[in-house]
């Protein structure tokens, strides 16, 4: 193909010196990205279409994927996730977050904090809580929740939380 077809290109393919920078992208906040990473996962689980076995596989094979401490908060993040469907206080629940405000602690099966956030019809909750897991950390065996404050939209950046 001639080079005419590559504005901005010359016919070797590289970019000549006198073309116009390119405007980066800014960076994605790292909890925003574990989330948006993980919300596929996590809601599918969630809606409880994880339950054939197909499915529950492809679920596994995804967090297996996942660095170990990661995959122990992201399987809190499900359970929680599905502790709240149908909360009548707190409805809507699409977004979870374990590690939202403060690292939660994390011991040999177990991963607890103060500082994890959910969203509920665009507004951000904090939450405290309590999960313990199961051997091979796929599997929140029992999970225990205080919910705290609402997150003012003021923080929410701070907090790498978004509407």
């Amino acid at each position: 193909m001639p080079p005419s077809h590559f504005p901005g290109r010359s016919a070797a393919g590289s970019i000549p010196p006198n073309a116009p920078a390119r405007e980066s992208m800014p960076p994605i906040h790292p909890r925003l990205l574990r989330a948006r990473l993980c919300h596929t996962l996590l809601f599918v689980l969630a809606a409880g279409l994880g339950s054939s076995a197909q499915a529950a596989g492809s679920a596994e094979k995804g967090l297996m994927r996942l660095e170990p401490k990661t995959r122990m908060m992201q399987v809190c993040d499900i359970r929680m996730a599905r502790d709240m469907r149908g909360n009548r206080d707190y409805p809507g629940v699409d977004r979870v977050m374990v590690d939202a405000v403060t690292r939660p602690a994390i011991a040999d099966d177990s991963v607890s904090g103060d500082g994890g956030a959910f969203r509920s019809k665009g507004r951000w909750f904090r939450f405290s809580f309590a999960c313990e897991l199961a051997p091979d950390h796929l599997k929140a065996l029992a999970l225990t929740f205080e919910i705290g404050d609402e997150i003012p939209e003021e923080e929410w950046e701070r907090f790498g939380l978004w509407r």
